[in-house]
């Protein structure tokens, strides 16, 4: 993979504009120094020409027509190169001819050419040619530039480079197919296509130059081929393939989560991003370089990890909206004009820097950020940092469609801000507002992250299944008695999930839910007949009737004596008075070494352990008891 340094050619006047201009950034002045040397400017018909060794360079159309044609030969002489500046100032024409005696065509030729609709080129020319109105190079394998007023147009396949700047501007352009054989995108090349709106790298594409979607101002997502060896694409923007380094941010991103594991963002990431908001950076990045968030007006909001050591000069220089930041102890460097400063106009005079009304900069005592705020003149407010975060769940499981909400809990408590942010690791999986209400929206597995302004986290893991079509009770029917606690459970189809399962009573007065969540508690309350229901998120239910008899008076075991050898087990069971009832009735031993339980709950099961005599005894929810001498012999 490459990521092509910008050449000198195109950041000539790049760099200048980003760096300088105060108003939006729109498209950067990137017109190409002239390699072109020739004699004084002469007129011929709508053009103006210049002569160097008994060639022609046209130099400028002053013409207002819909069709221009670039003559052959002008005074006898052999026109042989187009300047790219000839069509500066040109937005009449809709098509032009090139003839086959040009050899040479400057880079930006037609980028401020917003009607043109298609380029033509002599069947005859040994260096460029024309398809479906584009212009390539001869064979084909180069497209150096695409008409501006094109809406979707079809890439010649067998094209491996897409040259500098070959899009840029195109305005109309809302949706194209890049073909596989292309491996080479050229700086700038789709910048400032305002209504493209999704982008697809194709797998054989090896670099990708400086700023290629820069002002893509309604890009949502860049997409790379799962065959790609080189880039990849994370929540609609491009990295390398080991997400290590931020290539490009699509400019319509209102909120971006940088990965786990970035180390790098360069100069000029984000400020092709007008609509960004928020950012979340990882814990991996060192330093924000300088300009990386250069002009990010929407911005308000950003947070910066302790594992930040410097932020560079102008970082976040032109975020007039940012209007408090917290910087931990661990930056020890902050540069020139690196928060809380913008420019009024376009151009760059000490009264045209302003600072940000009331810019805040939060931190602790004797930090680097409390010196930058005191350089600055802005105001600091000390605020004790937190070490840690937690959740109220870590794993779960939910149905598609389900909801529940996380609570995050900070430490220390007398930290003076202890705002979480929220993120979800897979969008398609789970969804989170900025309260913690979680949405599982697809099934899959994904992790709900709550984060500290100082970058401490922690996350859930949730596993999302399909909505359960059915739930079903633990229990039919269940008789207790007066007085007598009684749980039941539910369970859903293999599959599928529901975490959120309430329970309820159809009478009160004879049933009462002392717990409705995920499992139900009830109590007998009186003699009757009640049911409790188990209802799903989705809707689904079950039912357990519940009988309430009186409370039984005693309790009776099946049998009052009984001889076991060592090794033989046996079983008890009990019954309580007619009209009574008693769900829950334990049985334990007097003895373990002699007589060992193996089963205690409505039935006793029991194992002889060696000679001796012990006593089995059954009790039931209110106390009553009953009991049966074992004796064991060898």
């Amino acid at each position: 993979m490459e990521i092509k340094k910008t050449s000198k050619r195109i950041l000539t006047c790049t760099l200048a504009a980003l760096m300088l201009a105060g108003a939006a950034v729109s498209m950067p002045a990137v017109i190409p120094q002239s390699s072109l040397t020739v004699s004084a400017a002469q007129t011929y018909g709508d053009f103006e020409y210049e002569v160097k060794n008994n060639e022609v360079t046209i130099t400028s159309y002053k013409g207002s027509g819909k069709t221009v044609t670039i003559p052959s030969t002008i005074g006898g002489k052999k026109v042989t190169a187009i300047s790219y500046s000839t069509f500066g100032c040109c937005e009449s024409f809709e098509s032009i001819s090139i003839p086959a005696s040009v050899s040479f065509i400057e880079g930006y030729l037609f980028n401020s050419c917003s009607r043109l609709k298609e380029i033509n080129v002599s069947q005859d020319n040994k260096n460029y040619c024309s398809f479906d109105g584009v212009l390539y190079n001869k064979d084909k394998t180069t497209l150096i530039c695409c008409p501006c007023s094109k809406k979707n147009i079809t890439i010649f396949n067998g094209v491996k480079k897409l040259e500098n700047l070959s899009f840029s501007r195109c305005k109309s352009l809302t949706e194209i197919k890049i073909p596989d054989s292309v491996t080479n995108i050229g700086e700038q090349t789709f910048s400032e296509c305002e209504n493209l709106k999704e982008i697809t790298i194709p797998k054989n594409v090896s670099v990708i130059s400086n700023y290629a979607f820069f002002n893509c101002v309604n890009l949502t997502d860049i997409n790379v081929s799962s065959a790609n060896k080189d880039f990849t694409s994370y929540d609609g923007a491009l990295y390398d393939k080991n997400k290590t380094t931020l290539i490009c941010c699509p400019g319509a991103k209102t909120n971006v989560t940088l990965p786990d594991g970035v180390t790098n963002i360069p100069c000029y990431s984000f400020t092709g991003c007008p609509k960004l908001k928020s950012v979340r950076l990882p814990d991996s990045l060192k330093k924000i370089i300088s300009f990386a968030f250069y002009n990010c007006k929407s911005l308000t909001s950003i947070n910066i990890p302790d594992s930040i050591t410097s932020i560079e000069n102008n970082a976040f220089y032109n975020c007039e909206n940012l209007k408090s930041v917290y910087i931990p102890k661990s930056v020890k460097n902050i540069g020139e004009k690196a928060f809380g400063f913008y420019n009024l106009s376009g151009s760059v005079t000490n009264d045209s820097i302003r600072k940000v009304d009331g810019f805040v900069i939060k931190g602790e005592k004797s930090s680097e950020a409390e010196k930058y705020a005191k350089e600055n003149g802005f105001k600091f407010v000390a605020q004790i940092a937190l070490s840690s975060v937690t959740l109220n769940k870590t794993a779960m499981s939910l149905g598609k469609g389900e909801t529940t909400k996380l609570t995050a809990t900070v430490a220390p408590s007398n930290a003076a801000d202890k705002t979480v942010t929220w993120r979800t690791s897979d969008s398609k999986v789970l969804t989170v507002d900025k309260n913690g209400n979680v949405k599982a929206a697809g099934t899959g597995t994904a992790w709900i992250t709550a984060r500290t302004i100082n970058g401490k986290e922690k996350s859930c893991r949730i596993t999302v299944k399909n909505a359960p079509s059915k739930v079903t009770i633990s229990k039919g029917t269940v008789t207790i008695g007066v007085g007598e606690k009684f749980t039941v459970g539910s369970a859903v189809p293999d599959g599928s999930a529901a975490a959120k399962r309430t329970y309820r009573t159809s009478n009160s007065s004879i049933v009462k839910m002392t717990r409705t969540d995920w499992q139900g508690d009830f109590v007998g309350v009186k003699p009757g007949t009640a049911y409790v229901t188990v209802k799903t998120y989705n809707g689904k239910e079950s039912t357990c009737k519940v009988t309430v008899r009186s409370a039984p008076s005693s309790v009776t075991i099946s049998k009052k004596a009984m001889t076991l050898k060592v090794g033989q087990t046996a079983s008890l069971s009990c019954s309580v008075p007619s009209g009574s009832g008693c769900a829950s009735r334990t049985f334990r031993t007097s003895n373990s070494s002699v007589v060992k339980m193996t089963k205690t709950n409505w039935t006793g099961s029991f194992k002889a352990v060696k000679p001796g005599v012990a006593y089995v005894t059954v009790r039931t929810y209110n106390g009553k008891e009953s009991s049966c001498k074992i004796t064991v012999t060898k």
